[in-house]
Parts: C-alpha cells; sequence; structure tokens
C-alpha cells in the first residue's frame, strides 16, 4: 500500500472539477475522461484471457462510457403562421437562411429539427418521408373531403379554406400534372404508385455554402413554381400542369444539421407547424417532440402578442391543461417578433412615452430651428455669390473697353472716357452686402459714389491721357480683385453652411433612429412587463378553477403557487430578426436598419445567449454524474491495483466472514429503502391521483352529453364558440377522428370529453409528479448515503481489529465519500425517466376516449344524402349516452395500470443500479481488507501485476490534462462564446 498515496492523488483534480459548474471545463474534463476510459479498456482487453478481474472492470467501463453521451435540450418552436419562427431561427443560428421562411402552407407544415452537425460538410438535412400506408390513409381523408356524397368534386374546393379546397391544394401539390377532372378520375391505388420511389425513403441533402443548401433544401420542401405563377383555386387545367411536384405534403420530418456556435452545446430546436397538422404522420412527430421538449418558444408578432393577450389567450385551456401535467408551466418563453415594424405615432399614443421622447423631442426642435436659420444664411450669400459674378463679368468688359482706348491712345489716336452710368450692380451690392462687403466692393481708391460720377464728368470733355487710361485699367482690375476676394470668402462661408447642414441632417437622422430606437424599446418594454402579467393572471385563474373543479370546499383566498415570482421568471425577448440579419451586412437589397443603432438592441445576441444558458443545468448535472462515476472507479481501480497478497488462508476466510456479514446486512437495509420508497410512491399516488378517480369520471359523464349536444347546435356567426358546426365541418370532424383545425383554431373533440375529467385529476398529477416524487427520490438518496456511512463505520472499527493499514482505511474513506453523488445520479435518472414517461401516459386520457368513440365517426363519416346532418348527430349522441360511463372509467384505469406498471419497472431499474453500486463497493472493501484471487500459476500471478502496474500508469498518465482542465476553467468560456 505505500504508493496508494501517490495513486490517490492522481483524482485530486477530479474531485475539484467537480466543484465547479462551469459547463466547458466539465464537458472538457469528460472529454479527457472518455480518453483515458478508452486507453484502460484497450489495456484490460488483451488480459482478458490470463485475468479473472480484467472482465469485469471491462464491463464497468463500457458502462461508464455511455454515461459519457453529451445531453440533448430540445425546445420546441411554436406559433401561427407569419409569426416568425423560422426568420428567428435563422437568424439565432447567425445564418442568412436555413429554414424556408414563406408564410406559405408548405413552409409551415413540415416539422424541422435543428441539430449540431459534427460532421465534415458543414450543412447536411434528412428528410424523412410518410410511410406508404400513411400516404393512403391521408389520401382516403383527402378524396373524402374534396368529393361530395355524389363522388364529384365539390363546389367548396376553390375555396382555400374549406377542407375540400385544402384537400385539392395538398393532391395538386403533390400531382401537379393532373388536372382537378384528373384527381376526380384516378384511384387512390394509381395515386400511391406514383410516388412510390419516394414514400418511406430518407433523401440527404448536403452542401458546403449555405445559400446552396437552402435551394436544395427549398426545393424538397417548398411548393416550386417552374413556369409562372398559379392562380389560388383556379380550375384551369393549364394553370395546374405549370407547377412542379412539391413535396411537402409527403414529408414527415426533415432533421437539419449545422454547425452553429448555440448548438455546440447540445440544444436542438425543433420547428412545428404553425398550427395543428391533419396529417398524422406529421401529427405523431410534431407530438413526440411536445413530449421530449424541455421548453417551448411561443412566437408571436408584437404588434398582436399585447393586444391578443398572447401569453393568456394563444396558450388556449388544452394547451394550460397539457403543461400542467407535464410539469412545464414554467419552462415557456416568450419571443415577441418584428419589433421593427412600428408606427411611432401609434406608440407614442399607445404608451406613454413622454418623459422618455421628450429631450429627443427638444433636440429635434432644436435641430429645426438651426436648420432653417442655416438656410435662410445660406439663401442671403446664393445671392451675394451671384452679385459677385455679376460684378466681375462687368468689371471684365469695362477692363476690356479701357484696354481698347489705352491701344488706340498708344498709336496716336485720340480717345475719349465711354459715357456710362454708375454700375448697378454696385447699388445692388450696397443693398444686399453687409457693411463690411459694401467696403470691399466700393471703398477700393476711398472715393464715394458722387466723386466718381464727377470725375467722369471731367474727363469725358477731353482726351485721355496714356497715363490716366492706364491708371483706370489698374483701378478696375483692383476692383476686380476686391470682389473676387469677396467671393472667395462667401464661397467658404457657404462650404462651412453645407458642413453644417450636413451634421444637422445627420443629427436629425440620428433623433429619429433614436426615437424609433426609443419607441421599440418603450413597446419592448411594456410587451415584456404585460406578457409576463398576463401569463401569471392567466395561470392563476387556470389554478384557481382546477382547484374548485377538483374540490367544492376550496376557497379562493390563497394563492396555490408563487405568481410574482413565476411571472419574474418567465424569459420574454422582444426581437427583430430582419433588424439583425440587416446589421450584420445581409439582406441588402432591403436596405438599412435604421432602427436599430447597435446589433444588441435587436435582442438577438441575448436569445443566442439565452440558447447557452438553458442548456447549462443539464450539461453540468450529466458532466457531474460521469465525473464522478469516474473518480470512483478510478479510486476503484487504485484499490484493485494496491490490493495485497500476503495474508494467509486462516486471516482471508476470517475477514471474508466478517465482511460478508456486514455487506448482506446492508444489501438486506438497500433493498427495504427502496421498498419503503415505492410504498412511499403508491400511497402518494392513490392519495394525489387514484383517489380523485370516481368523482373525475362523474364530472365527465354528467358533461358528455352537453360537449355533443353543442357540435350539433345551430350556427352563431355572431360568436362561432357559442354555436355548433356546420353538417359538412361535424362530418370532417368524424373523418379525422374529431381532431381539426377550424377558422385557424385547433379542435379536439376527445380532448373537450376529457376536459372535466381531467381537470379533477390535474392539481394531484401535478403535485404528485412536481413535487411528492422528486421529494421521495431526494429522500431515499440521503437514506441510502446514511446506511452505506453506518456500514462503513462497522467495517472500519472491524478493520482496525484486523490491523487493516490506515492507506488502505484512508483509500475507502475518500471512495465512500462519492457514493452520496452515486446514489443522487440514481435516484435523479429514476425520477427524469418516470417524469418523460408521465408525458406519455398522460395523454392516454384522451386515446381512450378516441378509441372509445371510432366506432360513431366511422358511422357518421359514412353518412351522405337527405338528412345527413339529422343521422349523424343521432349516432354521435346515442353512441355516447351509452357508452361515456364505460369510456371514462376506461381511460382512468389505462392510465392506473401505467403508471403501476411504470413504478414497477422504475423500481427494478434503480434495484438493479444498486445491485451494480453494491458489488463495487464490496469489491473495494475485498481489495483492501482480503486482496485479490492469487492464481495459482505462476505466469498467471506475474500476468496480473503487469496488468496492475500498466493500468495505475494509464491513469498516472491522465493526470496533467485533468490538472489543466482544472486549473483553466474560464478558457472555455471565451471559446464558446458567441461570435454572433
Amino acid at each position: 500500500m505505500a504508493d496508494g498515496g501517490q495513486k490517490e492523488a492522481q483524482i485530486v483534480h477530479l474531485r475539484n472539477l467537480l466543484q465547479t459548474a462551469h459547463p466547458y471545463a466539465l464537458e472538457r474534463a469528460v472529454e479527457e475522461g472518455l480518453k483515458l476510459l478508452d486507453s484502460l479498456k484497450s489495456r484490460i482487453q488483451r488480459s482478458l484471457a490470463d485475468n479473472p478481474d480484467a472482465e469485469e472492470l471491462s464491463k464497468q467501463i463500457e458502462c461508464l462510457r455511455k454515461q459519457g453521451t453529451k445531453t440533448k435540450t430540445i425546445i420546441g418552436v411554436v406559433g401561427a403562421t407569419g409569426a416568425g419562427k423560422s426568420s428567428i431561427i435563422n437568424a439565432v443560428l447567425n445564418l442568412e437562411r436555413l429554414v424556408p421562411t414563406n408564410g406559405v402552407r408548405a413552409c409551415t407544415a413540415v416539422v424541422a429539427e435543428i441539430s449540431y452537425n459534427s460532421a465534415d460538410i458543414p450543412y447536411r438535412a434528412q428528410i424523412e418521408f410518410v410511410q406508404p400506408s400513411e400516404w393512403q390513409s391521408e389520401l382516403r381523408v383527402l378524396f373524402q373531403d374534396l368529393l361530395d356524397s355524389e363522388c364529384n368534386v365539390s363546389k367548396e374546393s376553390a375555396n382555400p379554406d374549406t377542407d375540400a379546397g385544402i384537400a385539392r391544394a395538398k393532391i395538386q401539390a403533390v400531382y401537379p400534372s393532373k388536372s382537378i377532372e384528373d384527381i376526380e378520375r384516378s384511384s387512390i391505388e394509381v395515386l400511391l404508385q406514383e410516388v412510390s420511389q419516394l414514400l418511406g425513403q430518407v433523401r440527404d441533402v448536403q452542401d458546403t455554402k449555405p445559400a446552396r443548401f437552402y435551394k436544395r433544401l427549398r426545393k424538397l420542401i417548398d411548393s416550386q413554381e417552374r413556369n409562372g405563377e398559379v392562380k389560388n383555386g383556379s380550375s384551369c387545367k393549364a394553370d395546374e400542369t405549370k407547377r412542379g411536384v412539391a413535396y411537402w405534403p409527403l414529408i414527415k420530418v426533415v432533421r437539419i444539421y449545422v454547425k452553429s456556435p448555440v448548438l455546440s452545446t447540445g440544444l436542438v430546436l425543433v420547428d412545428l407547424p404553425g398550427i395543428r397538422d391533419a396529417n398524422p404522420a406529421r401529427a405523431a412527430i410534431a407530438e413526440g417532440y411536445m413530449k421530449q421538449c424541455a421548453g417551448m418558444w411561443v412566437v408571436a408578432p408584437i404588434s398582436r402578442a399585447v393586444d391578443d393577450k398572447t401569453a393568456q389567450t394563444l396558450l388556449g385551456q388544452s394547451f394550460k391543461r397539457q403543461m400542467s401535467m407535464d410539469g412545464s408551466v414554467g419552462s415557456l418563453t416568450f419571443i415577441c417578433s418584428k419589433t421593427d415594424d412600428i408606427d411611432v405615432t401609434e406608440a407614442q399614443e399607445s404608451i406613454d412615452m413622454h418623459d422618455r421622447l421628450l429631450p429627443l423631442a427638444k433636440r429635434n426642435k432644436e435641430l429645426l430651428s438651426l436648420s432653417k436659420s442655416l438656410d435662410k444664411e445660406l439663401k442671403r450669400l446664393k445671392g451675394a455669390d451671384v452679385v459677385h459674378n455679376e460684378a466681375v463679368e462687368d468689371l471684365d468688359d469695362q477692363i476690356e473697353t479701357w484696354q481698347e482706348l489705352k491701344d488706340d491712345a498708344a498709336s496716336g489716336k485720340e480717345v475719349f472716357a465711354p459715357e456710362t452710368e454708375y454700375s448697378q450692380i454696385y447699388e445692388t451690392a450696397e443693398q444686399d452686402q453687409p457693411r463690411k462687403r459694401q467696403c470691399l466692393i466700393l471703398e477700393g481708391d476711398a472715393t464715394t459714389k458722387e466723386e466718381d460720377e464727377d470725375k467722369n464728368d471731367s474727363i469725358t470733355s477731353r482726351p485721355l491721357k496714356l497715363h490716366e487710361i492706364t491708371a483706370k485699367i489698374a483701378e478696375l482690375r483692383g476692383k476686380k480683385k476686391e470682389v473676387r476676394m469677396s467671393k472667395i470668402e462667401t464661397d467658404t462661408q457657404v462650404k462651412g453652411i453645407r458642413k453644417k447642414q450636413d451634421g444637422i441632417k445627420a443629427a436629425l437622422k440620428n433623433v429619429k433612429t433614436d426615437t424609433i430606437s426609443a419607441c421599440i424599446i418603450g413597446r419592448n418594454d411594456y410587451a415584456k412587463a404585460t406578457i409576463r402579467q398576463d401569463y401569471a393572471a392567466g395561470l392563476k385563474e387556470f389554478d384557481l378553477e382546477l382547484a374548485a373543479e377538483a374540490d367544492e370546499n376550496f376557497k379562493s383566498g390563497d394563492d396555490l403557487r408563487d405568481y410574482g415570482k413565476l411571472a419574474d421568471s418567465i424569459p420574454v425577448f422582444c426581437v427583430s430578426s430582419r433588424g439583425y440579419q440587416k446589421l450584420k451586412g445581409r439582406l441588402w437589397k432591403d436596405g438599412n436598419a435604421s432602427a436599430f443603432p447597435s446589433i444588441e438592441e435587436t435582442e438577438i445576441p441575448m436569445l443566442q445567449k439565452h440558447c447557452i444558458k438553458i442548456t447549462e443545468a443539464g450539461r453540468i448535472a450529466n458532466s457531474h454524474s460521469f465525473l464522478n462515476s469516474l473518480a470512483q472507479l478510478l479510486n476503484s481501480i487504485a484499490l484493485w491495483a494496491s490490493a495485497g497478497d500476503g495474508l494467509t488462508e486462516e486471516q482471508k476466510a476470517t475477514r471474508e466472514r466478517c465482511l460478508a456479514g456486514s455487506m448482506e446486512h446492508l444489501k438486506c437495509k438497500l433493498h427495504v429503502a427502496i421498498k419503503t420508497a415505492a410504498d412511499e410512491i403508491l400511497s402518494e399516488l392513490n392519495t394525489s391521483i387514484f383517489d380523485r378517480y370516481d368523482s373525475a369520471v362523474r364530472s365527465a359523464a354528467d358533461s358528455a352529453m352537453e360537449t355533443v349536444h353543442h357540435w350539433a347546435k345551430p350556427i352563431n356567426k355572431e360568436n362561432r364558440l357559442e354555436g355548433g358546426f356546420w353538417w359538412s365541418t361535424y362530418q370532417s370532424f368524424c373523418r379525422k377522428e374529431g381532431v381539426r383545425v377550424f377558422k385557424r383554431q385547433a379542435y379536439d373533440w376527445n380532448d373537450a370529453l376529457a376536459a372535466p375529467m381531467v381537470k379533477k385529476i390535474i392539481p394531484g398529477w401535478e403535485q404528485f409528479f412536481n413535487r411528492r416524487l422528486p421529494e421521495v427520490m431526494v429522500s431515499l438518496a440521503c437514506r441510502l448515503s446514511d446506511l452505506l456511512c453506518a456500514c462503513h463505520q462497522d467495517i472500519d472499527r472491524d478493520a482496525r481489529s484486523f490491523l487493516v493499514g490506515d492507506d488502505g482505511l484512508a483509500m475507502l474513506q475518500r471512495q465512500i465519500q462519492g457514493y452520496p453523488a452515486v446514489f443522487k445520479s440514481h435516484t435523479r435518472t429514476v425520477e427524469t425517466s418516470i417524469d418523460r414517461a408521465q408525458r406519455d401516459i398522460n395523454r392516454v386520457f384522451t386515446q381512450v376516449i378516441k378509441n372509445f368513440l371510432h366506432p360513431a365517426y366511422v358511422a357518421c363519416a359514412d353518412e351522405h344524402g337527405f338528412k345527413t346532418f339529422e343521422r349523424m348527430r343521432n349516432h354521435m349522441e346515442e353512441h355516447v349516452r351509452d357508452i361515456r360511463v364505460n369510456m371514462f372509467r376506461a381511460s382512468v384505469d389505462e392510465v392506473r395500470r401505467r403508471i403501476l406498471l411504470l413504478v414497477e419497472e422504475e423500481t427494478q431499474v434503480l434495484t438493479d443500479s444498486l445491485e451494480g453500486t453494491f458489488h463495487a463497493v464490496k469489491r473495494d472493501y475485498v481489495s483492501v481488507l482480503i486482496g485479490g484471487n492469487v492464481p495459482n500459476a505462476a505466469e498467471l500471478r506475474e500476468a496480473r501485476q503487469e496488468l496492475r502496474r500498466e493500468v495505475i500508469k494509464i491513469i498516472d498518465g491522465s493526470g496533467p490534462a485533468f490538472e489543466e482542465v482544472a486549473n483553466a476553467p474560464m478558457k472555455g468560456e471565451r471559446r464558446n462564446g458567441l461570435g454572433a
């Protein structure tokens, strides 16, 4: 045992890493741990034949390797068509285009899963098509919707919002070469055969360039017009045959893989259909994702998010019931899109923005006033510039005239001064120029206008002398120079004013940008506060309704949960994907992003950081679990490698008997603890859920007939919720087994019948799965830890009586200290598994009801002819009246059966996990107290010693790698930062 301290020292860095909560550092440690396990397994595999311990070690390593898989955090993105889901996803991924963004049915009907791409090719996608049987079933329903009772194409097919119109659009999307008459004459079998090469297949799309990848992907998903546009609802055969094949009705799911920082942490974004899909295969895929989602993004345009009370009403009663049962009440994120779509005047009027905008309004007024003054000054200077130009032209003319006189005088001719009036230009200059400018023009030789006139009169009556002509030319040239200097000064002033005007224009533009930005920020703040308040208020109203349904004596005085804290914790982002893309230099055809001074104000970077944040809890928990198990395994291997072989057989037998008694006692205690926890779970199930069944069944049975009558009530055009459905819509519901979209709202008749029953059960369901079950699991983990510690104390006392060395006992003590985390990991795994399973089970209520209603749905769907509606109504009402009690009883019984089976299965899983832990604990004690089994053959003993030495060498060699990770935990934070 001399080198035990050295071996234990190699695990110190792992223990230190378990104290950090930095996910990247932990994940780097996991990577190093997996490398270490691979090295250990590679060496141990070579000794399987000649070493009895090697096989067990190899199994433990393989089991631990599976725990090192990165966790996935699935986020569902929901919202109405046109809400901007796909654009937001593209911006979050920092790509201009990845998910098709048209607001047409093709782009919103396909479930798209976007996750990280670890392959070399940066952009990949897998498109999974529906199975032949699935498309056959949907074609059957589509033909029922498309054709009337006489098997002719329904006249309603011209309206794209009707069932017949939707059916026609889907069929013609897949079969564009067929006219509506061809489709009417076709059989399902023939149509099925025409696309048989696609059905059940998976198509791969990949590219190195995002633009090419997007085009190839969209070509398969979206409707592509190849020879011009196709008119909606047109029956023109020429138009119908122009379209290219659109595969979206045949696609079950699209899986997209891209190298994006926000996805590198295990985040998976799932773009779910904007409305409930009529395609059963896609609906099942979407429902499957909903069960797995760790969170949900609810997207709505900001202009509607507040006015429509998205947080309170968009999430209808059915959605709220499902959230409560799934335990996902606090896992929503609200995203208000298109924040740059704003009317400033309207925003100012609807939101109190006075204080926020007052400084900007004052600044705008000041700038406009200054701009007006500069415009006036510029106008005056432009006038002066005109005067200067005319003065220069006049002086040029005079100089030319006097130059001619000079030439004549120089040749001996007698010349006289020209008879001209004093220039009107100078008079204009006197009127328009300031005093300084007048002086420059008029005071050239300190003479006045009158003096100049007198002087002119004195020389016009006599011949001019040459020196007089020369002096006059010099005088005129001096005046011209003065005018030019004045013009230069004026031009300089004009340039200065224009520069100031440019500055004012830029400042006004900035004020406008700041005003828009302030309005956007103000509306964002208002929207965030309102959405949080509305969500909390809506949830409180829903909770009170459920509490009143579950308990007739309930008093609404006390809050059932901390709604203020819940409101504060709900993430709300107000984003502009368009603004973000423009500031990134994309969407250049759309102009500049003038509404946002910086990219941060688009809030896309905040949403990207949120994407990283929401994965951290799962990543940290998964890494801690793996690293703790790794530390336990490495310590266990160190104990095994340090085991001595120097005991006599008698000493071994004595220690074995003592240890066997203690371990058997521990094993019994562990099983009793598990049995006690299982009994407590069953007791809580009875109290919280099963005891409510009778009341729930009675409530549902009493309400069933009223619900069924409502479906067939006369139409209320003023309030459609108060009325029933048209006969054709009623029959469409039956064809789709009670589930369809009507007026852009999802309806589920099965859920409507189950609602009164589920309302009675939800409070207890939520209480058990969200509160009591975690409490039982935490208590169990603590109990298991206490039992192991008590057992260790007994064994430690016995070991000291056997004179076992302190080094070995110290190593055992440190090993025991790591097992509470192991027990927590076991119980947390079971708890997580139960939570995932209950999301399936709580949907069984509705599934059983749908199965019971199936005969009525079939009978109603087959009706046609005179009084069809009356017969459908009678079928449904008579059937529900006869089976309602048995139907609801069967529903709760099936849920009870599945829950009990789940508890039984997970109890066994926990028992098996603890059995493995128990054997690991026992092996450690055997290594220290007894030592290993010594092979008889000398060569086998040597092989065993060689294996021990090499295993310890491998473990020792891992020390520097773990030390580097432990000492530089913040390195990864910078590396994992978003460069978006």
